[in-house]
């Protein structure tokens, strides 16, 4: 995990690289040493790169049947690090053989990130030479301005105080715009 200082835009962020092992086995130790990398950062941060698994049986195509032991670790690591994908534009799918197609490249980010930048997207771009697809984020700041979307992060749901907060907050008396 590296540090990005942006000075022409007074700001600062995480960064780190992720180029994940080919078996489930070997994963094992990144998403544990992702989870201890991650622990106590309060900064926005991003984590990109070939992670060599999928996430969901539409992240891939053509290939051999998509089974939860291949996705479970993954899908854990998400939630406990609790990070979400960054809306990506461009190609769907980031790594083929010709035949099989998968979504095995990603850009992650923590609610941190996403609350200051709420807008910004990532770019799945054309492979060229290579058979994964190159990832980018552009940061046009000056485009930031304006009522922020309402996004919800899927790993809130997975606390165990969730349900008794939205349950007591839908149960509350407060007069006012639905959102509040």
């Amino acid at each position: 995990m590296g540090k990005v200082t942006m000075i022409q835009h007074r700001t600062s962020f995480n960064y780190c690289t992720v180029y994940g092992k080919h078996t489930i086995q070997d994963r094992k130790s990144l998403w544990e040493e992702l989870r201890m990398t991650v622990h106590g950062i309060n900064n926005p941060y991003l984590i990109m790169g070939d992670f060599n698994t999928i996430l969901t049986s539409e992240d891939r195509i053509n290939g051999n049947h998509v089974q939860e032991i291949e996705i479970r670790d993954f899908k854990n690591f998400l939630i406990d690090a609790g990070l979400d994908e960054l809306k990506t534009v461009g190609r769907k799918y980031t790594w083929s053989n010709n035949h099989v197609h998968s979504r095995i490249d990603r850009i992650l980010a923590n609610a941190e990130w996403i609350q200051q930048w709420p807008h910004m997207e990532g770019i799945i771009m054309n492979s060229g030479f290579s058979d994964h697809c190159p990832l980018s984020v552009g940061f046009d700041i000056t485009n930031q301005a304006g009522m922020r979307p309402f996004k919800f992060l899927n790993c809130l749901a997975s606390l165990s105080e969730f349900d008794a907060t939205v349950k007591q907050i839908w149960r509350s008396n407060k007069r006012g715009p639905a959102m509040l």
